[in-house]
């Protein structure tokens, strides 16, 4: 299914009306300038066997499937005016055999660019005098890149305003290997009451968010208060305590996409002591994993909230990155900052 845009509904618009050689040939005389958009563009065809017809329909396939779409309509030249920064519609130069140039543009689509556009439209509007316009719609791709077979240069076309230009490199690399990145969050919760035991197990879960696999995950907690008995989750290990009393566990499994990983459990002791003296307990984070940018987040809860056992469960807030790429080395279990 064809997706939503301002290419189809154009087109649409012209293939739905009453005369499209009319609402075309309106366009000539329209009292507002009719200018060239990132999604229509028009050309002359004064001779469909030219090899001008072959490299402008070359580069309009590569460049409208590379970007949002368009509509290219044969039979209509614009030029760039003074006082103007787009070209915009000038005359009507119709195509003598619109039949014939449709024909052609068919039988040259599958070689013009590579791979193939699909799903690409092309119908023939011919007034009393045989005369008239192709119009072709040719959709976004969900297969880019499209490089231009015969535009003389085999070059990958971006549609920019009233143009098709070159694809810069950085935008090529990235259509050519899509970059997919884990989106890390963190889960504080904690379990046992404390008027009780008067102590309580805070836990320390991984989710991963997004739609690519994060591996060599690493986290970094510095809690408010003391604690006791860290104990790290299945497959994780912890590298020791630091100088600024963080405790940092690296997690040996990757972490997939839509899953968890319980990381840590930690007993805090002096739970009750501790709150009373800062009216809270709270934990910053550090959280690191390849291919993933480092993020620093901060979670706090209210004295209120631990007597009444309503932990605070949810993921604390992102907060730029700050601290530098972290250097993990888990053969001798420590961590250092660049």
């Amino acid at each position: 299914m064809t997706k939503p845009s301002l290419a189809h509904s154009f087109f649409d618009e012209i293939k739905n009306t009453a005369d499209p050689c009319a609402f075309l040939a309106g366009l000539a005389t329209s009292a507002e300038p009719i200018f060239e958009e990132e999604w229509r563009d028009f050309k002359r065809a004064d001779n469909i066997k030219s090899d001008d017809v072959q490299r402008n329909w070359s580069k309009a396939l590569s460049g409208f499937a590379n970007t949002a779409g368009g509509v290219l309509i044969w039979g209509i030249e614009a030029k760039r005016k003074p006082g103007n920064d787009r070209d915009c519609v000038t005359n009507l130069v119709l195509i003598d055999d619109p039949a014939a140039l449709k024909s052609r543009l068919m039988q040259l689509h599958h070689q013009a660019t590579d791979p193939p556009v699909l799903d690409v439209v092309v119908e023939q509007y011919g007034d009393s005098s045989g005369k008239g316009f192709v119009v072709c719609f040719i959709p976004e791709s969900n297969f880019k890149p499209h490089r231009a077979e015969q535009d003389g240069k085999k070059q990958f076309y971006l549609r920019i305003g009233d143009d098709f230009i070159i694809m810069p490199v950085p935008v090529l690399r990235s259509m050519f290997y899509p970059r997919a990145k884990p989106i890390l969050r963190v889960e504080t919760r904690f379990v046992d009451g404390i008027e009780a035991a008067k102590q309580i197990v805070w836990s320390f879960r991984i989710h991963n968010k997004g739609i690519a696999t994060a591996k060599d995950v690493c986290l970094w907690i510095k809690p408010s208060g003391f604690f006791d008995k860290p104990k790290p989750g299945l497959e994780c290990f912890m590298s020791g305590l630091d100088d600024e009393r963080g405790i940092c566990v690296i997690c040996r499994l990757p972490i997939h996409p839509g899953t968890w990983r319980d990381v840590l459990s930690i007993d805090e002791t002096h739970i009750r002591a501790t709150v009373i003296r800062d009216h809270n307990a709270n934990f910053t984070f550090r959280i690191y994993a390849d291919d993933s940018e480092p993020q620093a987040s901060r979670v706090q809860f209210g004295f209120q909230e631990l007597v009444n056992k309503d932990p605070l469960i949810g993921l604390p807030i992102e907060m730029p990155p700050g601290h530098g790429q972290p250097a993990i080395s888990p053969q001798h279990g420590g961590m250092s900052y660049r």
